[in-house]
């Protein structure tokens, strides 16, 4: 019978062979940050295949659904077909029509 901490290294020799694919891993999180590395946003992976966009405040900006590979905004409006989540994020902060 194999102790816990034997059973620790198994498991994390395992993940390093046969790592989850992106579709299937949760909470993964990737920050996007501008030139002056300051926070714009973080895309987190989230159950049922679903790609979240978040605003440096924490407010939903859009999500993207890797299934149908289409991205929707906070009020669930169709935005465009694959993933537009970092450019959301770009145009969160803006007021008023880009420039």
């Amino acid at each position: 019978m194999a102790t816990s901490k034997n059973r620790r290294r198994m498991l994390a020799t395992l993940a390093a062979v046969f790592p989850l694919p992106m579709a299937e891993a949760q909470g993964v999180v990737e920050e996007i940050r501008d030139a002056r590395n300051a926070l714009i946003g973080t895309i987190t992976q989230r159950g049922g295949g679903w790609l979240e966009a978040r605003a440096a405040s924490g407010r939903l900006v859009g999500r993207f659904d890797t299934k149908r590979r289409v991205t929707r905004d906070e009020r669930n409006r169709l935005v465009s077909y694959g993933n537009t989540l970092s450019a959301l994020l770009l145009c969160s902060g803006q007021v008023g029509p880009a420039r």
